[in-house]
């Protein structure tokens, strides 16, 4: 029979990081194999922007679930690394059918988490009011008058 050593053991089994129930223990987890992360740098400021802004379309943080959370995780690291790899097709002639592939699956892969967390894209009516059109005629019949009555032709 083969002993179990603690360098076989998995990193969440060690007595470094006490086992509890619920995320508090994986919590602690990601914190301790990510503690050597500055939160200072592109990636990290990029991925909480993002992550803030899915969440804020979704209602916020109190009306987004802990799965809807992971797949917004997941949202925001397919969309930086496709980023990344825009930046690098932007200084190439000739990009490689690879990375054409790559970008292609991951923005369908983007596309479809998008689809389950219920993000879309809602055009923004920008379509004037009858009273802004209304407004705008007036102030600038106004200033004709106002042009007018200091002796310019209008």
């Amino acid at each position: 029979m083969v002993e179990i050593t603690p360098q076989m053991r998995p990193a969440y089994a060690t007595d470094a990081v006490p086992m509890h129930h619920g995320s508090v223990a994986l919590h602690g987890l990601i914190e301790k194999q990510h503690s050597d992360i500055d939160g200072r740098t592109t990636w990290p400021r990029r991925f909480k922007t993002l992550f803030d802004k899915y969440v804020s379309d979704l209602g916020g943080i109190e009306t987004v679930s802990t799965a809807k959370q992971s797949l917004i995780r997941r949202a925001v690291v397919t969309e930086i690394e496709l980023e990344r790899i825009e930046a690098k097709l932007a200084v190439q002639e000739s990009p490689s059918d690879k990375m054409l592939d790559l970008y292609g699956r991951l923005g369908g892969h983007l596309r479809r988490t998008f689809e389950v967390l219920g993000i879309e894209r809602i055009a923004r009516d920008v379509t004037p009011s009858l009273d802004s059109i209304l407004d705008s005629a007036d102030h600038a019949r106004k200033a004709r008058k106002a042009h007018a009555s200091n002796g310019a032709a209008p």
